[in-house]
Parts: C-alpha cells; structure tokens; sequence
C-alpha cells in the first residue's frame, strides 16, 4: 500500500457533546462532565455518597463498580445506566 491509499481524508474529528445522558435506577440526567465522580452522580439523585455507591450496567461486559472516588467516562456513545446499591 502507498501513502495515499492508507489516508482517511474524509474523517472528521470526533466530537465530544456539550451534555451527557445519564440513566440512575429510574432517573435520567444530563449531566456536562465527561468523566463525573461517583460521589457527583449520587448526590445528583439525592443519595449518601458515604452511605451508597453505583453499578455502572455496560451491556455485554462485566458491571463496574462506582465509588465516590471513583469516576466513569461517560464519552461512549449511548446513554450511561447505573443502579445506585446500599
């Protein structure tokens, strides 16, 4: 292959949305931060950071777990789902 075959010159750069969605149990949010704390999102839904913490649902990969200080990337397409767990 040559130089000009292995160029994308139709590729526009990615991105990056001015408001995120963000689905907690039955909440949806819209939230500007691409990368929250966890402490952030239960606060968001009015839950004790100290007393809760969050399932990040990834379908077809393992559930991660969200502390409050931990942080998701939220720059994946499609909306975010979390289950706030006692």
């Amino acid at each position: 292959t040559n130089f000009m075959e292995n160029q994308n010159f139709n590729h526009e750069p990615d991105m990056i949305p001015a408001t995120f969605k963000v689905q907690i149990d039955e909440t949806t949010l819209s939230i500007s931060q691409p990368e929250p704390s966890g402490r952030f999102l239960l606060e968001q839904v009015g839950k004790d950071p100290q007393t809760y913490f969050l399932v990040q649902i990834i379908p077809g990969q393992d559930d991660v777990i969200l502390e409050a200080d931990d942080t998701a990337d939220l720059r994946q397409k499609g909306v975010e789902r979390f289950a706030v767990v006692l």
